[in-house]
């Protein structure tokens, strides 16, 4: 029964502790989140889930493309279905940039999409706000360093 309410526990307190770590660790996320919030407008049936921990799998669909590179941006997105077939977009403030499908493009047609998407997707971000890396002068340390000390008790 204790081994059962410890998970019980985890499972209802691990998304407060992550959005606690935000708070703590990169308030400037948090802060563009809630102000100019990151929206994925896609079809649903083009969003893989995107789990790849040897590298092997290529995701090159409209939706794969925005998502992952909001994933590797560090920005916290949200996801809103779409009519079928269409482009995915990312709307991010007032700025909406349109992804681009990567199946079929030879690897440097495949660069110079990305390239553009990339740089026209950072500076939507940094217009809205989003910052490119955490502020070390705002990091509260004490916060950070008990929010990952409750993940690691949990573990324990």
């Amino acid at each position: 029964k204790i081994i059962l309410a410890g998970c019980l526990l985890a499972a209802i307190t691990y998304i407060p502790i992550f959005k606690g770590l935000t708070h703590f660790a990169n308030p400037a996320i948090e802060e563009a989140r809630s102000s100019s919030p990151a929206l994925v407008v896609a079809d649903p049936a083009t969003c893989s889930f995107q789990f790849d921990p040897v590298g092997l799998r290529k995701f090159t669909s409209s939706c794969d493309v925005a998502t992952a590179a909001l994933t590797k941006a560090g920005v916290p997105y949200d996801v809103q279905p779409a009519a079928a077939g269409s482009l995915a977009m990312v709307n991010v403030g007032s700025a909406s940039v349109t992804s681009y499908e990567a199946a079929g493009l030879t690897k440097e047609e495949g660069k110079a999409k990305a390239d553009a998407f990339g740089a026209e997707l950072k500076t939507a971000l940094t217009t809205a706000g989003y910052p490119a890396k955490a502020d070390g002068a705002r990091i509260n340390i004490a916060g950070t360093i008990f929010m990952l000390w409750l993940l690691v008790l949990y573990v324990t």
